[in-house]
């Protein structure tokens, strides 16, 4: 089936405005590593400059049972868990055993992984399958190895991903595989060769649009350097929780240069990080119209990918907060 992952996500979704403020988020993100064995051209990790702005490095273990055991705590169940951020997820040595955990702990109603698939074998296959997960994405970086070694700086045996991608749909019958890749200049052969290749070994696929980052990683900036969206306020803030492999919260998903941290679940619980001062002066600053003055949010573009406009109730919304 030929469906986006923002029509997955937002299926029978409430409206954000209705539900503010959220005692539990509805989003959650954790990065087990935000270290990534390819070097994409349109990711901030695949730029040295960028990445050497930011510490990078692997999830402690006991970090994340704390945060985990955190939001055992919390008011509510996540609407959704994704184990992801900026990073490839399989490159921690424990993930398998980071998701069983999360599945098995019931925090949220959906616990998804995105990864880019290079690192699947019919080992791991046969286990990830049975740990219950309710999505497994994978992300396609080209249509061919050539493509690949351009597009990412790594060669990869593309035939031998497609079988991986292949094994690891015949043996799911529980968790739906949903295959993605990002229009980068594709031409309409290679985009006809991706649906080929992989719409008849996968249950969801689809090639999705090309979108900005944080500190104007961006393709999407005009020439005076603002931000071509038309949106005042974000929304991401107001329902996720991002939490980098250090344990640092970052304010959305996006906040690849770890910018936009609002808390740190080090010296915090999860709730304490939900609820302190740090994470509501970020949200009142773009509820009050001043995300210019945020360096990570100023020339970011990824506010076009929320589902809400909550440019309308915003002073309502900083009544309620």
């Amino acid at each position: 089936m030929r469906i986006k992952y923002q029509e997955l996500r937002n299926k029978r979704r409430t409206p954000l405005k209705d539900g503010v403020p959220l005692d539990t988020p509805f989003l959650v993100h954790i990065d087990p590593t935000n270290l990534c064995n390819m070097r994409c051209s349109f990711c901030p990790t695949g730029h040295k400059s960028a990445r050497d702005m930011r510490n990078n490095g692997m999830m402690d273990w006991n970090l994340y049972v704390k945060i985990i055991d955190g939001f055992k705590d919390m008011p509510h169940r996540i609407k959704q868990l994704t184990f992801c951020k900026d990073g490839e997820p399989m490159l921690h040595p424990r993930l398998l055993d980071m998701m069983e955990m999360a599945v098995e702990a019931d925090i949220a109603d959906k616990v998804w992984l995105k990864t880019n698939g290079t690192l699947l074998t019919p080992e791991i296959n046969k286990r990830l399958v049975n740990i219950g997960l309710d999505l497994i994405g994978i992300s396609i970086k080209a249509v061919s190895a050539e493509g690949y070694e351009k597009t990412t700086g790594v060669k990869v045996d593309y035939e031998k991903l497609k079988r991986m991608v292949d094994n690891l749909h015949s043996r799911s019958v529980l968790t739906p595989i949903y295959v993605n890749t990002v229009n980068a200049d594709y031409t309409e052969e290679e985009k006809e060769k991706f649906y080929n290749d992989f719409e008849y070994i996968s249950d969801y696929v689809a090639i999705e649009d090309m979108h900005g980052w944080s500190c104007g990683f961006s393709d999407k900036i005009t020439e005076n350097d603002t931000v071509v969206s038309s949106k005042i306020a974000c929304p991401w803030p107001l329902l996720t929780m991002s939490i980098n492999f250090d344990g640092k919260v970052s304010a959305c998903q996006e906040d690849w240069s770890m910018q936009a941290i609002v808390g740190d679940l080090n010296i915090e619980t999860v709730s304490e990080a939900w609820r302190n001062k740090d994470r509501y002066y970020f949200i009142f600053k773009h509820l009050m119209g001043q995300r210019s003055m945020l360096p990570p949010c100023a020339n970011c573009s990824f506010i076009d990918f929320s589902p809400d406009n909550i440019d309308d109730c915003r002073d309502e919304l900083l009544r309620r907060l």
